[in-house]
């Protein structure tokens, strides 16, 4: 049924008090065998034999079905709205990406400008060197034939003076026969004639690996879009198994192909656009591998510059961020930063955070800035600060106004403008616009070592469990802990073994 049909039911379902039939009565009865309504001269008309009931005494079982499927509306509204405001959110962070995309096509042009620039400054000089060199053979050559003139010229005036004199001619001739022999040698001598030609750079052969010097741009859609995946590390399962779940189709549950290295407990992974990027792996720690779901295939890129576990990262404008973390060799934790660039696959460090941090268990990205959670600091006590990097400056500061509660491992998602804090005994709301915090305890996630995934209008949790290891995937509305309304988690999906966090890592599309 159109829309506009229902709505002009809706409408009608409200409006019509009084008969049309007949004016001025009220439609008082209705008709169970006909399925509608009537006023008395109806009823003594059309339905005196009919199962008719006063409208007021309607079945009690009719009037629940209407409070079951206006609440239903309710909720179908609710979240058509949720819809539309992710939508909104989209359009606003593919507007912000879009732009950050042209600057960047700006910034290459100009990058390309220079090298241009620079190339051409090149060839220039080149000529110019060229230039002076022969210009210098050629004044040289000019000089000695001028000095070879200047000798003939003084000879032949030298001649005409002493050619009545015996002695005189005898040395005239014999200089003449000497200069003879230079003038045969310069005229013997090779001449090489240089040339300059300048062929420019081939448009066709310079474009033949590469279609455009700038750059391309190309659509896509994300394979990986409204999944998370749990990396088993321990067990008698292989040691690098991940779980790919589909957080949109209930027990949809699969493999992917197991990471080629050693995976120990405390890596961390993140999905970005079709590729999933875990860092932590390898014998020394540092290992970056990355998953392409295009190829299914797992490849190593670049190693970490400091090899480092139960850390925290996150992507920002296409550059993969990894803060502080722990060496169980060194028993050390760390309060660097590294960005990993997967265009030239480099890992560099680009600076510090304001305290070594460890089970942080979350790093959330938020206007080009990473906010860090609570955690452990190089003492192993549990802090109830908030870090903020800045990922343009390089810098790090502290949230104003503290976490509510010292706890550890408190998983982290972000909802528009708020993040969503989990831990065992508590739910924490921190809003970005205020800098306030809301305590909803009652949402807690009761088990510790879960994943934590957010989906449209669903917050998910994944395994759990400190000695009784869990294997299910539970959600609850966001509305339901937004609006403080009571709500059981509900099933998903079941995990092919139960996981505690340190058995997996979660990767969510963002």
């Amino acid at each position: 049924m159109k829309r506009e049909c229902i709505e002009e039911k809706i409408r009608n379902f409200y409006s019509v008090k009084n008969c049309s039939k007949h004016s001025g009565k009220v439609l008082g009865y209705f008709c169970s065998d006909c399925g509608s309504v009537a006023c008395d001269t109806c009823f003594a008309e059309s339905h005196k034999n009919h199962n008719c009931k006063y409208v007021g005494a309607v079945d009690e079982n009719l009037r629940q079905k209407l409070e079951e499927f206006v609440a239903k509306v309710n909720y179908s509204r609710r979240l058509i709205l949720s819809n539309k405001l992710d939508i909104e959110t989209q359009k606003r962070e593919f507007s912000e990406k879009t732009l950050e995309m042209e600057n960047s096509v700006q910034r290459r042009s100009q990058q390309m400008k220079t090298l241009i620039d620079r190339h051409t400054q090149k060839v220039l000089d080149e000529i110019a060197f060229i230039k002076q060199k022969r210009q210098k053979q050629m004044e040289t050559e000019i000089d000695e034939i001028q000095t070879i003139s200047t000798i003939f010229e003084g000879f032949a005036s030298g001649c005409e003076l002493s050619a009545t004199v015996c002695d005189d001619a005898a040395k005239s001739i014999e200089i003449a026969e000497e200069l003879s022999k230079v003038i045969e040698e310069y005229l013997n001598k090779p001449r090489i004639s240089v040339d300059l030609r300048f062929t420019a750079t081939d448009e066709n052969a310079l474009l033949q690996n590469v279609a455009n010097v700038i750059g391309k741009v190309s659509e896509f859609v994300p394979q990986f879009e409204s999944c998370a995946f749990v990396m088993s590390t321990m067990g008698d399962d292989m040691p690098s198994n991940v779980v790919k779940i589909d957080l949109n189709r209930p027990e949809d549950v699969s493999k992917i192909e197991p990471i080629p290295t050693r995976v120990p407990f405390g890596v961390a992974a993140v999905v970005n656009g079709d590729s999933i990027f875990v860092t932590g792996t390898g014998g020394n720690c540092n290992e970056i591998w990355k998953f392409d779901s295009t190829s299914s295939k797992w490849m190593k890129c670049a190693s970490l510059v400091q090899g480092r576990l139960l850390h925290m990262m996150a992507f920002v404008a296409n550059v993969l961020f990894i803060c502080g973390g722990y060496l169980i060799a060194s028993r050390k934790a760390f309060d660097d930063v590294e960005s990993y660039d997967e265009g030239n696959d480099k890992c560099v460090s680009v600076g510090k955070l304001v305290y070594s941090v460890r089970n942080s268990g979350n790093c959330v990205p938020f206007k080009k800035s990473l906010y860090i959670f609570g955690g452990c600091d190089e003492n192993h006590q549990i802090v109830s600060k908030v870090q903020v990097y800045n990922t343009e400056l390089n810098s790090c500061t502290l949230l104003a106004t503290l976490i509510p509660r010292d706890v550890c491992l408190l998983r982290a998602v972000r909802w528009e403008n708020t993040v969503i804090l989990l831990g065992a005994s508590t739910c924490l709301i921190y809003h970005f616009d205020t800098g306030t915090w809301q305590v909803k305890d009652q949402f807690k996630a009761g088990d510790v070592h879960f994943g934590l995934a957010m989906n449209k209008d669903k917050l998910f949790v994944i395994g759990g469990g400190a000695y009784a290891l869990k294997n299910t995937v539970r959600w609850i509305p966001v509305a339901n802990i937004l609006n403080d309304e009571p709500s059981e988690w509900k099933h998903h999906a079941s995990l092919p073994k139960s996981s505690s966090v340190y058995d997996f890592v979660c990767g969510e599309m963002e």
